[in-house]
């Protein structure tokens, strides 16, 4: 988002940074998961959530079926 000239700081800068994956060219799918990533890590940070290991899994599958686009973004 620097990059490009924007800045992510203050009130709903998380979910600014999640909404510029659609600029990244992420599917609908991907900016939701990730979404659902952020309200998880939320929830496990000021509330003490916790998650069953099936979810750290799918998280996990997730994350590597997206490594290839992330590395393609740090190409350029």
């Amino acid at each position: 988002m620097l990059i490009d000239g924007f800045s992510s700081s203050g009130n709903f800068a998380h979910e600014a940074e999640v909404a510029y994956m659609n600029i990244l060219n992420f599917s609908d799918y991907e900016v939701s998961f990730v979404n659902e990533l952020r309200k998880a890590r939320n929830g496990i940070t000021y509330y003490g959530k916790m998650f069953e290991s099936s979810y750290a899994k799918d998280c996990y599958n997730f994350l590597t079926s997206i490594l290839p686009k992330l590395d393609k973004l740090f190409e350029k």
